[in-house]
């Protein structure tokens, strides 16, 4: 006996309200790491002092190495997860990770350089992870495919962008 519309329906609220909750256990986690930035800057701060040191014994630098290599996977792995559940843009995961470290890196740097500033001014952590969501040119269905109306957007976005860099380069 085929399934009632209603039926259908609770089933597409279930599966709804699942991928809601995996998004948000995604993206409370990838804020735990953000906000872990924040309040102690000075963890990676040493990090790089490890790595960057040429007196750093190899043995040291090694596992500070294996160390920055296992955060920069579980991001990725937390991203693939926001993907899978298209909370989380479905960009090519290797550059949203790069991405991400490079903001991080950038406010421990500023954390060192400027901390009164970093205190101050350290971006709320919806600034970061926003780089993370979907916008228009890169939501993608579950199935991962851009759609076509995806592709007419980006294309209108592309020309006019196309169209202010010339009217920019006309004035000058």
């Amino acid at each position: 006996m085929p399934r009632t519309e209603e039926a259908n329906q609770r089933i597409r609220e279930a599966q709804r309200a699942k991928i809601l909750e995996a998004a948000w256990k995604v993206f409370a986690r990838l804020s735990r790491l953000v906000e872990s930035r924040r309040e102690h800057p000075e963890f990676s701060q040493l990090h790089y002092q490890v790595l960057s040191e040429e007196a750093t014994p190899s043995d040291l630098r090694e596992q500070a190495f294996r160390y920055g290599q296992a955060f920069q996977d579980r991001l990725r792995h937390l991203i693939v997860e926001g993907q899978a559940t298209g909370e989380v843009t479905g960009a090519d995961p290797d550059q949203l990770v790069t991405a991400v470290l490079a903001s991080l890196d950038g406010l421990t740097r500023l954390a060192l350089i400027n901390p009164e500033r970093f205190q101050k001014h350290f971006p709320d952590t919806r600034i970061i992870l926003g780089m993370l969501k979907p916008d228009d040119m890169t939501k993608r269905d579950i199935s991962g495919k851009i759609s076509t109306e995806d592709v007419r957007q980006s294309e209108r976005g592309r020309e006019h962008a196309d169209s202010k860099s010339q009217r920019y380069h006309d004035v000058l």
